[in-house]
């Protein structure tokens, strides 16, 4: 019988194999077994996340946050799905709890940069998206990600310099496409404060 902390680095090996079905069953078989395992509990969030099961990551990323407030990586990923599904309100709401960042950290930065997205200031969006970029050495998905957004940032400068992303709280084109740009991100649990 395997312990918490086994499952839990299983479902770590298992998803550095990018095995997303095989990771969420260990990782929920962890919670199972330890209820206050907030790592674990804030993967099977992050991995509805990935395979866009939006209600479930947000619950169980909550859920994470409430079992250990440090896990900052789980706070700026709720916020983010929030700030994609159009609820821009609740984002900040969420993002607050990373006031006591400091002000150059990567979630901040980042939290800062899609903020600017979605009120259609392209120029800052870039400019704190690149500065986070710059700043996070603990994951180099995160970044990738990032650039993608920035790609989308800059097409629609281009593009369309006068389009609202977010309207009445619908997603306009290119919050889709900042959130197809994301679909993708994989967290690291290291650097999650």
């Amino acid at each position: 019988m395997l312990n918490a902390e086994e499952l839990f680095h299983l479902g770590l090996h298992s998803l550095e194999k990018d095995d997303v079905g095989e990771s969420l069953s260990l990782f929920k078989r962890c919670v199972e077994m330890d209820e206050h395992h907030a790592k674990a509990t804030y993967m099977v969030g992050a991995l509805y996340a990935q395979i866009q099961m939006l209600e479930p990551a947000i619950d169980w990323l909550q859920k994470a946050i409430e079992l250990d407030a440090s896990e900052k990586t789980a706070v700026f990923q709720l916020g983010l799905l929030h700030l994609t599904s159009g609820d821009v309100e609740e984002s900040a709401t969420v993002w607050r709890e990373l006031d006591d960042l400091k002000p150059d950290h990567p979630f901040k930065l980042f939290s800062a940069g899609m903020t600017a997205l979605v009120k259609d200031d392209f120029a800052l969006c870039i400019e704190k998206l690149s500065q986070g970029i710059e700043n996070n050495d603990f994951n180099t998905a995160l970044n990738d990600d990032m650039r993608r957004v920035i790609a989308s940032a800059e097409a629609a400068m281009e593009n369309r310099p006068g389009e609202a992303v977010v309207e009445h709280g619908e997603v306009t084109p290119n919050a889709a496409s900042a959130q197809r740009a994301l679909s993708g991100y994989k967290q690291s649990l290291k650097g999650n404060g």
